[in-house]
């Protein structure tokens, strides 16, 4: 069978022995060919660079197999394809006119070449390396970009992660500079002739330095004495190089610091609120700090007040002053606590004649402590004392005293005598005056308007001293 048409057949075998018949059928078994027609003029960009890539593209022609493509001259690139798209590299160093053209090919034979397609090559703009970048500080002025080299002719615009800045750099023929930048990410550079653009070398890469972050809060002692030395650490910030600690107030006392580590000599001087502060210090400066509250307490000085000269076996008040949140230790020798202690006043039963010690130790809300200087007491036998004086004598008795104090007096002479009785602080309480015979005397005071405590008492003959004793009333 003969097929003068192109296109694709189907193909039957019939086969019969006269009585039956079989036949098998095999669909577009044949394809008939005949020499594809002219392929159509290639589409793409007239206007190409030197070193640059190119796609170009033509329609599929009818009972085509295969393409060939072409370009002339052949040093203004090369061409490479697959079917209906081509791909050109221009060359480096070549400039003008060139021409393109396509067939169509298959076992036939070849098509007609299709008409040609005109472009030109321009050249494209040198490669120049960009330089400079690196990093500032936060605040600076910004870092210098350059290219190290232009040409004349050529505009050259800075790119900021591949997008153009609008910083453009007309060439020099030499080293060029986009100036000073502070945008962070990474730039690179291209420059254009009018036809062509073109990447620069290499990309350099902007950083803004920050000063440090604030340093971990300090730790250490919240609540000190004055006059004590601390400790304080820090676990300090990854981007610091060195730290910095303070005090304040500075007169709270004297901070010492070495690294994540510090110690402060509290001044003697000083209480109430002092911060501890540390920050990070890097080529940028120095950071926030972070800070800690430290109660600083003073140290007490408390005093004993009191009487230092007592009758022995007998009774007395011990004082010192009183400081909200302050808590009392008192120790007496010669003597027993009988109220009071851990207080600020405590009373005290003395016992026999003979010397006696009074101390009392304070210590502060805030942990302060201190103990007193050593009050040193008098104990005295009271009872029954007989004092001369030039030409008298004078015997008082009891002592203590409930409601009556009995004073004998033996005298050589006659006259008047003052007696007076004065309490602990000093108030005249009581005032007499009696007339003395050359003879034993007894005088008796009555002592019911007293209230109970230690009073002194006082003797003075006319043209004589003075007899001081003290008693105490119950």
């Amino acid at each position: 069978m003969v097929y003068n048409t192109p296109g694709v057949y189907d193909v039957s075998l019939t086969v019969s022995d006269g009585n039956s018949s079989e036949t098998e059928t095999k669909y577009n078994y044949i394809t008939v060919l005949e020499t594809p027609g002219q392929a159509n003029t290639p589409d793409g960009d007239d206007s190409v660079c030197t070193g640059m890539t190119y796609n170009y593209t033509t329609d599929a022609v009818q009972y085509a197999q295969a393409y060939d493509w072409e370009i002339d001259p052949a040093n203004a690139g090369t061409i490479t394809w697959e079917d209906t798209l081509a791909t050109m590299t221009v060359a480096d160093n070549w400039t003008g006119d060139f021409t393109l053209r396509v067939r169509a090919s298959n076992v036939c034979g070849d098509g007609d070449w299709s008409d040609y397609f005109e472009g030109t090559i321009f050249q494209s703009p040198s490669v120049f390396t960009v330089g400079g970048g690196g990093s500032y500080c936060l605040g600076g002025d910004g870092v210098e970009i350059t290219l190290d080299g232009s040409e004349t002719g050529v505009t050259y615009e800075l790119y900021l992660d591949g997008d153009p800045t609008g910083n453009t750099v007309d060439g020099t023929g030499g080293e060029i500079s986009f100036g000073l930048v502070t945008d962070e990410g990474y730039y690179t550079a291209f420059g254009s002739n009018g036809n062509c653009n073109q990447v620069m070398d290499e990309q350099v890469q902007v950083i803004i330095l920050y000063p440090p972050l604030e340093p971990g809060n300090p730790t250490g002692p919240e609540t000190v004495c004055n006059d004590e030395t601390s400790d304080y650490e820090s676990t300090g910030s990854d981007d610091a190089d060195s730290y910095v600690w303070t005090l304040d107030p500075a007169e709270a006392g004297t901070i010492t610091g070495d690294g994540l580590s510090a110690t402060v000599e509290w001044s003697s001087d000083f209480s109430g609120t002092a911060t501890v502060s540390i920050a990070g210090v890097n080529d940028c400066g120095e950071g926030n700090p972070s800070s800690l509250d430290v109660e600083v307490g003073a140290i007490p000085a408390p005093v004993v007040n009191g009487e230092n000269e007592v009758c022995d076996n007998t009774s007395e008040d011990y004082t010192t002053e009183d400081n909200e949140g302050s808590t009392y230790i008192w120790d007496v020798t010669g003597g027993a606590i009988t109220y009071g202690q851990g207080t600020s006043a405590v009373t005290v039963d003395w016992g026999e004649p003979g010397d006696g010690e009074v101390t009392v130790s304070e210590e502060t809300a805030a942990g302060c402590s201190d103990t007193s200087e050593v009050f040193l007491v008098t104990i005295d036998n009271c009872t029954g004392v007989m004092e001369t004086i030039d030409s008298y004598s004078v015997t008082v008795y009891p002592n203590p005293a409930h409601n009556l104090l009995n004073i004998d007096f033996v005298s050589n002479t006659s006259g008047t005598s003052e007696i007076t009785v004065y309490n602990r602080i000093g108030q005249l309480m009581f005032k007499k005056t009696v007339n003395l015979v050359s003879e034993k005397q007894k005088v008796s005071l009555d002592l019911s308007h007293l209230q109970s405590g230690l009073y002194t008492l006082k003797i003075q003959p006319a043209n004589s001293g003075v007899i001081t004793r003290q008693f105490v009333k119950n």
